[in-house]
């Protein structure tokens, strides 16, 4: 073993080496016959390894009627390639890896420093699993956290609601939660933070007026269902005669029937007879009036009809003519 120290300087640099000349190489140009020429053909250098050089001395000398060279073996600087150390990474340092990049989302590609390849560096790379954000591990504080608080629901306007949806997304940088959001048309209004509900919602109007005597000739009937408008139910309604066909019905209590044969006071305790028939209080007037079976009568100037009786001042019921009662 020797150490052997080659300069170079064109480069201004100085490489140290260790060679190793074993006794005997191989000729390159075969057995020399007793050496009868000079052992001057060594072998051709190879690259033993990517940084190893193995070469063979110039001279060498004849050993058993052949020639024998020393065999060099060379720790290249940087590699070796085509039989030879290559210099072009002469001054070329590989300690300046890219920056650590996301490969995605969860995983963190880092390179670290590495060895001069004709003259390129050439970085090994690793991959770390993590939530990886702009080139770097960040620490995930949304773990065990859930975004189930979503700001209250807010009017755009009187007629617009804004909605939050539930559960958000959570930020791993700093755990804080962020809720989508949609618009809503509101059909009966907003009104703090919500729409105003249907006042129509859940009423059906089955619930018609009672049938009622117009006159005493006329019945009024309503339909149903009926329709509803913010909240109120509306009947539609029907005028009939009660004595179409010349049935002699007149309409008495809310009905087409057939005057009842007398009017007594068993028969029409609240209201008056008008012939046989009873008019009750709820279809009296001013011009029919009177209680107790008694003879409907008119009230006179300044009096009004009130459940039967002639009153003085406003008694609140108007002439309603003649009417059936019960």
């Amino acid at each position: 073993m020797r150490s052997l120290c080659l300069a170079t300087i064109a480069l201004l640099v100085t490489g140290c080496f260790n060679a190793t000349q074993p006794e005997t190489g191989v000729d390159a140009g075969g057995p020399a016959e007793g050496c009868g020429r000079p052992c001057t053909n060594p072998p051709a250098a190879r690259c033993a390894s990517a940084t190893t050089l193995e070469s063979y001395s110039a001279q060498g000398r004849c050993v058993e009627n052949g020639c024998g060279y020393s065999v060099v073996t060379t720790e290249c600087a940087r590699s070796c390639s085509n039989g030879r150390c290559d210099d072009s990474c002469a001054g070329v340092f590989c300690d300046r890896p890219p920056a650590s990049r996301c490969d995605d989302s969860s995983h963190l590609r880092v390179f670290a420093a590495g060895p001069c390849v004709a003259g390129a560096c050439a970085y090994a790379s690793s991959v770390v699993a993590c939530d990886c954000v702009e080139g770097g591990c960040i620490q995930n504080r949304c773990i065990g956290k859930t975004c189930a608080s979503p700001p209250p629901n807010e009017c755009l306007s009187t007629s617009a609601l804004k909605m939050y949806t539930s559960p958000g997304a959570c930020d791993p940088a700093d755990g804080g939660c962020s809720y989508a959001s949609t618009a809503i048309t509101c059909t009966n209004g907003c009104l703090n933070g919500a729409c105003v509900a249907d006042p129509c919602a859940g009423l059906t109007c089955q619930n018609a007026p009672a049938a009622t005597c117009l006159s005493t000739t006329v019945l009024r009937t309503f339909a149903t269902p009926g329709a509803c408008s913010a909240g109120q139910c509306a009947y539609a309604h029907r005028d009939a005669p009660c004595d179409s066909g010349d049935t002699g019905k007149i309409c008495i209590n809310g009905a087409c029937q057939l005057p009842s044969p007398l009017c007594t006071a068993s028969t029409c305790p609240a209201g008056c007879c008008a012939g046989d028939v009873c008019i009750g209080h709820q279809n009296q007037g001013d011009s029919v009036c009177g209680d107790g079976a008694a003879t409907c009568g008119g009230c006179g100037q300044g009096t009004h009809c009130v459940h039967g009786v002639c009153a003085l001042g406003d008694g609140g019921v108007g002439d309603g003519g003649l009417g059936g009662g019960g």
